[in-house]
């Protein structure tokens, strides 16, 4: 299996690329560093956004984890610029490239409402963008808080924590709000560059 993932510097991006390659799956990783994706990911096929369309050819999938976080201080143009615009991008040229299956990491929160923060205004507009795509099929995986060998995003505040009071605190947490593993996160991926998964799927522990 080929597939293609954006925003692999990202914190899910560095743990599920590793399970991936476990897998036996070729990887094409994409971003805006190419020389910091390489030294990430020595061996590992790396392009730019720019290059995408001839470099995607032929790969079965491309999962999209390219995103402007809930915890950045922008203003709604700028989460617009990435969630939306940069998406709206690699969607037509995956699309073009003949990519069969484009998928989405959507979050929980994303609403068409004003009242929302602009991360899940943003995210709400972008699925709104694929709900109207053609030619290419799309999966949105809806993630609650994802964690890893590590904890980021909401989660990040564990790792002030000493490591024995962090698995107590973190079961606490998981039962009162959704928590995902990366393992399961990336496994939905496989399933979904296989087609043998609901086009919208909520992945959660």
């Amino acid at each position: 299996m080929k597939i293609i993932v954006t925003g692999a510097s990202g914190f899910i991006g560095r743990e599920i690329v590793p399970i991936l390659k476990k897998a036996n799956v070729e990887l094409l990783l994409v971003g805006r560093d190419t020389v910091r994706l390489k030294s990430l990911f020595p061996g590992d096929r790396a392009t730019s956004y720019e290059n995408l369309k001839m470099e995607a050819r032929g790969y079965d999938a491309l999962v999209h984890l390219a995103v402007m976080n809930n915890d950045k201080s922008k203003q709604i143009s700028d989460f617009r610029a990435v969630n939306v615009t940069l998406l709206e991008t690699v969607l037509n040229s995956a699309r073009a490239a003949g990519v069969k299956t484009f998928i989405n990491t959507a979050t929980m929160h994303a609403s068409q409402t004003g009242s929302v923060s602009s991360y899940a205004q943003t995210k709400w507009e972008a699925e709104d963008v694929l709900s109207q795509t053609d030619g290419i099929t799309v999966v949105n995986l809806r993630l609650p808080a994802v964690y890893g060998s590590t904890f980021a995003g909401k989660l990040a505040f564990l790792s002030k924590f000493p490591g024995s009071l962090r698995p107590i605190l973190f079961q606490f947490l998981a039962s009162l709000k959704p928590t995902v593993n990366v393992k399961l996160v990336a496994a939905a991926i496989l399933n979904s560059a296989r087609g043998e998964i609901s086009t919208e799927t909520i992945v959660s522990d």
